[in-house]
């Protein structure tokens, strides 16, 4: 029926009336999968993912995969990262962190990483009332905060204007962010180590990773 409701309405040879009563039943019938289509299309706009290539030197050595899911006050992000480097023999790392917000608050976190296959880091963060319990390396601890809302994942999604502390999930701790450039940021690790992050319209773009021996960049593609 409704190809030839389009072909009546195409020719105008229904009277006014009639013209009429066949644009609202062809409203009616079209409503639904507008609709939906209207639903899939935020839904699928709530769902962001993001691609870095991992260099080192000029070689491309690896890939980082980030992704953020939203659903109401609900945010989950997730990265998971694998990287080759050659020196005297090679080493791969692999990491996995994920967060979870709700209304803006961390409820959950964890972080792993292994290299060449053994585990290094295994570190969770949960919410606990007032405060944060922290398990990790055969040890157990708690953050006295009552609310993270904003970790180093949450960094890679929102450029931290205004913001001057981040909490590390590997370190299980809050570290200071400091401004050493527009939409750049420079943040000093406990164990020595730093990180620059670039961001542009308001997403980080590049990190560059300076450890004691290498320098690593983290490019979004």
């Amino acid at each position: 029926m409704l190809p030839l409701l389009l072909m009546l309405l195409g020719k105008n040879i229904l009277p006014a009336r009639s013209l009429l009563y066949a644009k609202k039943m062809l409203l009616q019938r079209l409503l639904p999968t507008l609709l939906c289509v209207f639903v899939f299309c935020k839904l699928t706009a709530q769902n962001v993912s993001h691609v870095y290539k991992v260099m080192y030197g000029s070689d491309s050595v690896g890939a980082m995969q980030l992704s953020v899911k939203k659903a109401g006050n609900d945010t989950e992000i997730k990265m998971t990262s694998a990287v080759t480097v050659k020196f005297i023999f090679s080493i791969r790392v692999t990491s996995m962190e994920e967060a979870s917000f709700v209304n803006g608050r961390l409820f959950s976190s964890k972080a792993y990483r292994s290299v060449n296959g053994n585990e290094k880091i295994n570190n969770k963060t949960w919410a606990a009332g007032n405060l944060y319990k922290t398990s990790g390396s055969n040890k157990t601890g708690y953050i006295n905060s009552s609310q993270i809302d904003y970790n180093l994942l949450t960094l890679y999604v929102q450029e931290p204007s205004g913001i001057n502390t981040v909490y590390s999930d590997n370190f299980q701790q809050f570290l200071k962010i400091e401004k050493t450039a527009d939409h750049v940021y420079k943040i000093q690790l406990p164990d020595g180590n730093y990180n620059y992050y670039f961001f542009k319209d308001g997403i980080c773009n590049k990190v560059e990773a300076h450890h004691s021996f290498y320098t690593i960049k983290m490019i979004l593609l």
